[in-house]
């Protein structure tokens, strides 16, 4: 029984689209926020579950730094070349978005907590946990 294409080019999308986001030292969650769109909305693109519409691949293509035709498996170059790591460590990226849900007097001595830290450069090097 033939494959259906349909289901291979969703998973080469998937594929590329994890590449891409990895090469870019960014977490499924910093692409759902870039994108404006839900963790599992993102999510359903890289496990090749949904399609994103024009306007969300253009963007995608944007923040990755890659072309449609690479991301969706038209073209076979080698897609997007490895981004260096984000000056701000992946654990205090993670801390500033919960920041977010904090109250507000709490957020604001957190947040000078970490610039006085970074200040000082008492802060890790950025890690390469996702």
């Amino acid at each position: 029984m033939p494959r259906d294409p349909d289901i291979q080019r969703r998973r080469v999308f998937a594929r590329n689209l994890r590449i891409a986001r990895q090469r870019a030292h960014l977490t499924q969650v910093d692409m759902a926020e870039a994108m404006e769109m839900s963790e599992t909305v993102y999510a359903r693109y890289e496990a090749g579950t949904t399609w994103p519409a024009t306007g969300s691949l253009r963007r995608l293509c944007r923040i990755l730094r890659c072309s449609a035709s690479w991301l969706i498996g038209l073209d076979d170059t080698s897609g997007p070349a490895p981004s260096p790591p984000p000056a701000e460590p992946l654990a205090l990226r993670r801390l500033r978005r919960q920041l977010r849900t904090a109250q507000p007097g709490t957020r604001r001595m957190v947040e000078q907590l970490l610039d006085e830290l970074e200040a000082r450069g008492r802060l890790a090097p950025p890690d390469d946990d996702e």
